[in-house]
């Protein structure tokens, strides 16, 4: 039996759980984490025998001599301590933010310029000057493989780089129809932030909703900061029609409550942005960055209501080309267009199956090592 180490020592420790749950139950690979403190701290739900600390970095290139694969979950900063890493082992480099690997200029003073925002200036200069964002992420290239959580990311990309791979991490858990018909519930997944989503967008259209039906639209997130939370309290304070209800988290919310939320709902609105930023590289939703929103959709396995732009492949949603198109969706919502709407949605669970991506991980395992 071959071994494979998955490396996180940033910010990806959800993504540890998904790697955990597609290869528990097969027999080709043994695999186990190597990540730092802080990221240990977050992996509560896995064993620990699979799981090892690293507290000097400079350690761990000497704990992987076993491996026929290393796996790097994570990789925004500090380039140059992955470089031995690189030289000596056959790797795959999960891509984030494509744009920020593959297509990015140097940075231009101008922007910071233009950020009013202190604090985040100088964490940018930090991550130039200290820990060379820019002048090392060239060691990137050195990887052996690349792998893509998205096939559209995946062909968006194809021109970049020869050896890249699409590895399905999403699944779909279970697909439960709701039998709830006096309330539709529509849940928004997320922190809470207009940076991250069209919130305002939101604030705008709901007390000027008519629906057929009674919605309960579901804040289920953490407001990011006092302001956002106090825009979160005004608003659900505000005329609506008597058909709709309006709910939210002002706290940190635990898994098994977003879990009962996200499954008991029908819908998943996901009122993303088109662009975001990455270390003030921009990336484009659906082209060059997956959201969290995509994949909740499959895990819980929920129609999603998206910006036209951004188009899910071999799955069924509802999208909205503007925020007119967006009212006549909400508004014309009922039980029985639900139903309609989730007829396809048994068909799109069967190709995310747990054990589809499990074979397909270990396909992409089996090509990488015999390379």
């Amino acid at each position: 039996m071959k071994n494979v180490a998955i490396l996180e020592f940033e910010t990806h420790s959800h993504l540890l759980y998904l790697w955990d749950r597609i290869l528990q139950d097969q027999n080709s690979y043994q695999y186990h984490f190597f990540v730092s403190k802080n990221i240990n701290k977050q992996l509560r739900d896995i064993t620990s025998t699979k799981i090892t600390v690293i507290e000097h970095f400079i350690d761990l290139n000497n704990k992987l001599f076993s491996y026929d694969l290393v796996i790097i979950n994570t990789l925004h900063r500090n380039f140059e301590k992955y470089a031995l890493i690189f030289e000596n082992y056959k790797t795959l480099l999960l891509v984030h933010n494509s744009n920020f690997y593959f297509k990015s200029a140097n940075y231009k003073f101008i922007y910071l310029f233009k950020n009013f925002n202190v604090q985040l200036n100088y964490y940018y200069l930090k991550l130039i000057y200290k820990e060379k964002i820019y002048k090392n992420r060239s060691i990137i290239n050195r990887a052996g493989a690349f792998g893509f959580l998205s096939e559209e990311i995946l062909n968006y990309n194809s021109n970049q780089y020869k050896n890249k791979y699409y590895v399905p991490l999403f699944y779909n858990k279970s697909v439960e129809i709701s039998s709830n018909q006096s309330q539709i519930k529509i849940v928004i997944p997320g922190n809470i932030s207009q940076r991250r989503r069209d919130y305002d967008l939101i604030f705008k259209i709901l007390p000027e909703l008519a629906p057929k039906a009674n919605l309960c639209f579901v804040f289920l997130g953490k407001p990011e900061n006092i302001k956002m939370q106090k825009k979160l309290e005004n608003f659900s304070k505000s005329k609506f029609s008597n058909r709709i209800q309006i709910k939210y988290y002002s706290q940190w919310i635990s898994q098994k409550e977003f879990d009962a939320e996200m499954f008991s709902s029908h819908y998943l609105l996901c009122p993303l942005h088109k662009e975001t930023s990455f270390y003030l590289q921009k990336e484009i939703y659906g082209k060059t960055k997956i959201s969290g929103n995509e994949t909740d959709c499959i895990y819980y396995g929920k129609i999603g209501i998206f910006p036209e732009f951004y188009k899910m492949k071999n799955w069924d949603n509802l999208y909205y080309k503007n925020q007119q198109d967006l009212i006549n969706i909400l508004e014309n919502i009922t039980f029985e267009k639900y139903i309609e709407d989730t007829k396809g949605l048994l068909k799109n669970a069967k190709l995310f199956s747990q054990s589809n991506a499990s074979k397909h991980m270990i396909n992409v395992f089996d090509k990488l090592i015999n390379v």
